[in-house]
């Protein structure tokens, strides 16, 4: 456990508002509080910042937990930057979480996003085999 912060003081310095899971979310708004306060406490503040900024800074829809796994898997891609958000803009989310559906049987679908993100983030980032 690294500390005990509040995830909504965090989004609230980066412009993010914590609505009741019952509410529709807009931009700029997540109903994820208890799975950010969860990353928030298992990885840091850091952690927490760089993944609403995916968010904020792109189109994506991938729920924040697969977005959270996807950024643990290769650290160095999460902080490459502006790359990150370029390259994850690219990433067909949409398709990704088609496929965890037809999958969910089988495999949670949070793992399921995340399983199909992982390829494209890694062929945008692993360097090319000679």
């Amino acid at each position: 456990m690294i500390g005990n912060e509040d995830a909504s003081a965090t989004c609230a310095d980066v412009g993010v508002e914590i609505l009741p899971t019952t509410a529709t979310v807009r931009e700029g708004q997540t109903t994820a509080q208890s799975t950010l306060q969860r990353i928030l406490r298992d990885h840091g503040e850091g952690h927490v910042i760089q993944l609403l900024r995916t968010f904020t800074e792109t189109e994506t829809t991938a729920p924040a937990l697969t977005n959270s796994r996807s950024m643990q898997s290769q650290t160095s891609w999460a902080d490459a930057g502006l790359r990150w958000f370029e390259v994850f803009d690219r990433v067909d989310i949409a398709a990704a979480q088609r496929q965890a559906k037809l999958n969910r049987g089988i495999v949670p679908q949070r793992y399921g996003i995340a399983a199909a993100i992982i390829p494209a983030l890694h062929s945008e980032f692993a360097p090319p085999h000679l």
